[in-house]
Formats: structure tokens, C-alpha cells, sequence
């Protein structure tokens, strides 16, 4: 039996009848301002689970399915989420320093003003991530996929001079697709 606390209070909020979280299902689980620092949830189900403001520093999350998940200003700090599946999450304010996160997915995630400083990003899919805001300073990215959706912060970051690798399909973005883009002057003549 797992007793899960409130980070701020101590109180319980949540009681997990396993020995261990190491490959639990807990898809969907509402955990948020939960405390789990140092916590074993490598294989975890946590898809479209609720850790807003959760406590999750120096964790284990290897493998773990953190898609569609609401992560928004919880402490990740430390933590390693190698290979990981964040599709979709939302880390909007997430302290995300010192992270390992080597071959995460991170496509559609959202990062806007999180804390990335000494991150590990190698080799990450970061296709469609909103990065605006963040900090990205002493980040690895070397190896990482980003494409023409991929949003990095604005000012003095250059994902190719860190070794990103631009991915773009040959598709136009969605936001393209839905605007009638007019014909360049040139193709009208021949």
C-alpha cells in the first residue's frame, strides 16, 4: 500500500493498493499537488493523468506514458524520463531542470516557460512543441527532431547550431492547410 501526500500539507489524498508504481496503470488518475519525489514509476500508465503542481522530483519515469498528461508547474527536477511518452502533454511552467529526458517524445507538448536549464533533450521528438518562454540554457538538444511547428524561444536560441535536426514533411502545416494561401505573382505567367 502506497500513500500518496499532498506536497503542501502533508495530508493524504490518495491511497494506492500496490507495493510498488513501477509499471501501475494510473491513466487518468487525478494526482495533482501530489508529493512522489524520488519515486519509481518506470513503465507507469499515467496517460491524461492530473499532476499539476505535482512533486515528482528526482523520479524515475523511464518508459513511462505521460501522454496527454496535465504536468503544468509540477517539479520534474532531476527526474529521469528517458524514452517517455509526453505527446500532448502540458508542462506550461514545469520545473524540468537537470532532467534526463534522451528519446522522450515531446511532440505537441506543450513547454511554454518551463524551466529546461541542463536539460537532456538528445535525440527527443520535439515536432509541433511550444517552447516559447522557456529556459534553455546549458540544454542538449543534439539529435533532437523538431519541424516548422516546433516553437523555441524567441530570443538567442538556434536549435540547428545546437544539433537539433530539422524533420519537416512535405505536407504543409495544419495551420497552412486551413488558410487559402494565394498564388505567387511569378506562377501566373507560364
Amino acid at each position: 500500500m502506497i500513500e500518496v501526500k499532498n506536497r503542501f500539507t502533508q495530508e493524504v489524498i490518495r491511497v494506492i493498493m500496490e507495493d510498488s508504481l513501477a509499471g501501475i496503470d494510473l491513466s487518468g488518475i487525478e494526482l495533482e499537488v501530489a508529493s512522489l519525489p524520488g519515486a519509481d514509476l518506470t513503465d507507469a500508465n499515467l496517460l491524461a493523468a492530473n499532476l499539476a503542481v505535482a512533486d515528482l522530483t528526482a523520479c524515475k519515469l523511464v518508459n513511462a506514458n505521460l501522454a496527454a498528461a496535465n504536468l503544468i508547474g509540477a517539479n520534474l527536477e532531476r527526474s529521469d524520463l528517458r524514452g517517455a511518452n509526453l505527446q500532448g502533454a502540458n508542462l506550461t511552467g514545469a520545473n524540468l531542470g537537470d532532467v534526463n529526458l534522451d528519446g522522450a517524445d515531446l511532440q505537441d507538448a506543450n513547454l511554454t516557460g518551463a524551466n529546461l536549464a541542463g536539460a537532456n533533450l538528445r535525440n527527443t521528438k520535439l515536432q509541433g512543441a511550444n517552447l516559447t518562454r522557456a529556459n534553455m540554457e546549458s540544454v542538449d538538444i543534439n539529435g533532437a527532431e523538431y519541424d516548422q511547428e516546433t516553437q523555441f524561444p524567441e530570443l538567442f536560441f538556434d536549435p540547428r547550431g545546437q544539433g537539433a535536426i530539422r524533420v519537416d514533411t512535405d505536407e504543409p502545416s495544419v495551420e497552412l492547410r486551413r488558410k487559402k494561401v494565394p498564388r505567387p505573382w511569378w506562377k501566373f505567367w507560364g
